[in-house]
């Protein structure tokens, strides 16, 4: 009996190197294990079950509707920018950046705006308006008003058609363009704006 004692320890250590030195046997011997002791916790009511809810793609498929290509298709960057010479812009002048994104096109994060030093407590916000009309859509639908007047190279998602988890596509073409207050923006600052957006 001592010697079965004694056996049993030098058993498992035997049995342990064995699951050490063969490459892949241990790991699945210790899955093999876990699946079993998770599943029996599972059938006596120590473990809850975990729900899962679907994200709107998947619920569009499980209803057996079309998944819109607003939900995964290829992204492209809007850059939209200050030509090298310019004479500057004054309080409530607009800019009109001359980029178009067209009906169906979804915005996405993140914008980024670099700009070179202009004037203190200038600003500029970003938007979308009718590129025939010109009337706006929305004065901040991309970048609220966001200070100009140091130079920075930031992230800047506070659009109003970007922020709060919403989900935004176009209802119609629709023209970037941005909106001076606070200071004039003086001539030749260079300013750049980046807006991804999924392809209409």
């Amino acid at each position: 009996m001592k010697s079965m004692s004694m056996l049993i320890p030098l058993l498992l250590i035997a049995a342990a190197f064995i699951l050490l030195a063969v490459p892949g046997l241990g790991k699945a011997v210790g899955q093999k294990l876990h699946d079993a002791l998770f599943a029996h916790m599972a059938r006596s009511g120590l473990v809850l079950g975990m729900a899962e809810i679907n994200g709107r793609a998947a619920a569009e498929a499980a209803a057996g509707r079309k998944i819109l290509p607003d939900s995964q298709g290829e992204s492209a960057r809007a850059v939209c920018e200050m030509p090298a010479v310019h004479a500057g812009a004054a309080i409530a002048d607009t800019i009109g950046f001359g980029v178009v994104l067209k009906r169906g096109t979804r915005l996405l994060c993140p914008v980024t705006l670099s700009n070179g030093a202009g004037t203190a407590s200038s600003t500029l916000a970003v938007g979308l308006r009718n590129p025939v009309t010109k009337v706006a859509i929305d004065a901040t639908a991309i970048l609220a008003a966001t200070a100009i007047n140091a130079a920075q190279t930031i992230q800047a998602n506070t659009g109003t058609k970007l922020t709060n988890g919403q989900r935004y596509v176009l209802d119609q073409d629709a023209e970037i363009y941005g909106t001076v207050a606070g200071a004039a923006i003086p001539a030749n600052q260079a300013i750049r704006i980046e807006v991804p957006y999924i392809t209409a």
